[in-house]
């Protein structure tokens, strides 16, 4: 049977406008839980601005949306008891969390939100919540599309003894189909710590599978041992493309990949760090990089690593099982002093156009300025995003020699062509 597209359309917007309610917080309930309660599968929950003292729980696709934005609307778990405060149950990408400042949960797991589907977060704050992993965000075999919030000033509970990671998100377990893996894209990620854990101080990645990392500014986290701003463990597959890292650190005397540390088991693909830039990262072993592993198919490319401090390496490599180092190609390195690379990729200075060099700016940004060293000096293959980290187009011409060739680093420089053909 065959059915016009006009028609299937109409109906399906008929269904949708008598079917779906709106329910309005606190006009038409006292609480949020209360407005989720009484909703059904498709409904939105707007909530007005206010502060609103308890821990929530979905378990169903719904929209939960605030009128005001995530400043001025608050759910604050701090008044409610132990647990994270907003927790999610079997719902997928259609059940979203929209605009909310989420703060004061205190949790053996995730603090801020526990996550165990797939549903969509977006555009909220979630700061000062203390968990036991996963202190900002937690997640178990889940799928979520995380997007455009600020994650800050999340750190350890103190109510375990051992385990867990990841001082902003934690994810933990591949439940990744052919079309559906978590997404963490263009968040601010901030300030968030693991004190008494070993690993991610901004992420922690343990058996995640091919988590998509784009876009993000990941700054300030620190962890005691692995992976100040993201460790990777297990098999975690990640691509971490486009992000900003800066001044994320390992606070110990062991302290190993001051922005990014992997460690990869036997078989697996490994991380694909490409395009990054990093600035002002620190470690003992590896002020940006840290890989170990069977990570002979992990890459490292077309990132720019600056003014980082390390006593051995701005990229280390370990030699855990394994004598090979990752693909490791077109990085562009000012060591500020320190050696550029260390451990089983100790010579590759000078070969797959890994060079050193200091970068020029444009002013008040980390954008390669025109005369920069960077432009143009990536290799194309490795680009899988259409935009940098501002939106810009990733490929261009910058020095403008006819050839499209990508910038190193997170930020793409542009030639402006006005419509007089003159730059």
């Amino acid at each position: 049977m065959r059915y016009s597209t006009f028609g299937s359309s109409f109906l399906l917007l008929v269904s949708t406008s008598i079917d779906a309610a709106t329910l309005l917080v606190p006009q038409d309930f006292a609480t949020i839980q209360a407005a989720i309660n009484a909703a059904n599968i498709g409904d939105t929950v707007y909530v007005a601005p206010g502060t609103y003292l308890e821990r929530i729980q979905f378990n169903k696709n719904l929209q939960l949306r605030s009128t005001s934005g995530a400043s001025s609307t608050v759910i604050d778990g701090s008044t409610s008891g132990n647990g994270a405060v907003v927790v999610f149950t079997n719902v997928g990408r259609a059940a979203v969390l929209d605009g909310f400042t989420v703060q004061g949960g205190v949790s053996t797991g995730p603090g801020g939100i526990d996550i165990n589907g797939s549903p969509t977060i977006i555009n909220n704050i979630i700061q000062n919540n203390r968990g036991g992993g996963g202190n900002g965000i937690g997640m178990n075999f889940s799928n979520p599309l995380i997007r455009h919030n600020i994650i800050r000033n999340n750190t350890d509970s103190g109510l375990v003894s051992g385990g867990g990671g990841g001082g902003g998100i934690e994810v933990g377990g591949n439940a990744c189909s052919a079309s559906l893996c978590t997404e963490i894209i263009g968040n601010l990620i901030e300030g968030n710590s693991t004190p008494r854990f070993l690993s991610g101080g901004g992420i922690f990645l343990f058996a995640s599978g091919p988590v998509r990392i784009i876009g993000n500014t990941i700054r300030n986290n620190s962890a005691p041992r692995e992976g100040g701003g993201i460790a990777a463990v297990n098999s975690s597959d990640a691509l971490i493309e486009n992000n900003l890292f800066q001044g994320n650190f390992t606070s110990s005397a062991g302290g190993r990949g001051g922005a990014v540390y992997w460690l990869v088991p036997s078989g697996e693909r490994g991380v694909w760090l490409i395009g990054n830039t990093m600035i002002n990262n620190s470690a003992i072993q590896g002020a940006a990089v840290y890989a170990d592993g069977y990570d002979r198919n992990a890459r490292i490319a077309n990132n720019l690593m600056v003014n980082s401090t390390a006593t051995s390496g701005v990229v280390s490599c370990g030699s855990f099982n394994d004598p090979f180092s990752p693909v490791i190609r077109n990085n562009m390195i000012d060591s500020g002093g320190s050696s550029e690379f260390a451990g089983l990729c100790s010579n590759a200075l000078g070969s797959d156009d890994n060079f050193a060099g200091v970068p020029t700016f444009q002013p008040s940004s980390f954008m390669l300025s025109a005369n920069s060293l960077g432009v143009d000096r990536g290799f194309n293959d490795y680009v899988s995003t259409a935009s940098d980290i501002d939106g810009k187009r990733r490929i261009d011409d910058g020095d403008g020699n006819g050839v499209a060739t990508v910038d190193v680093g997170a930020f793409e420089f542009q030639i402006l062509v006005f419509a007089d053909g003159f730059e």
